[in-house]
């Protein structure tokens, strides 16, 4: 058996970069429940962007969360609208999303 030791910026198995991979995945976390604030909220506010990717998914979550307990007019923890959205895959290597009933509650 041979041991590698890899260095902090790369991931097992992966080809790119640890940076490269978190921003490829923190664009499609974003991309994923802005979708869902502007099919819970018709006039949503803005999300203003941050230039940072991670910090742009994380508001956009937040955003989700706030839309959704508008919509439905209780609070909605956003770990939990994130957990439920991707199935409890938000995470792991592969994200996978549902679509939910906008017309009836969590």
């Amino acid at each position: 058996m041979t041991h590698v030791l890899l260095p902090v910026n790369l991931l097992l198995r992966r080809r790119d970069e640890i940076g490269v991979i978190g921003t490829a995945r923190a664009e499609q976390v974003r991309v994923v429940f802005t979708r869902l604030v502007v099919a819970l909220d018709p006039d949503p506010p803005p999300i203003e962007p941050v230039g940072d990717p991670v910090a742009e998914a994380v508001r956009s979550i937040v955003a989700a969360a706030g839309a959704a307990g508008g919509r439905f007019a209780f609070v909605v923890s956003p770990w939990k609208l994130a957990g439920a959205v991707t199935s409890g895959t938000l995470l792991p290597p592969v994200l996978i999303t549902v679509p939910i009933n906008t017309n009836r509650s969590l």
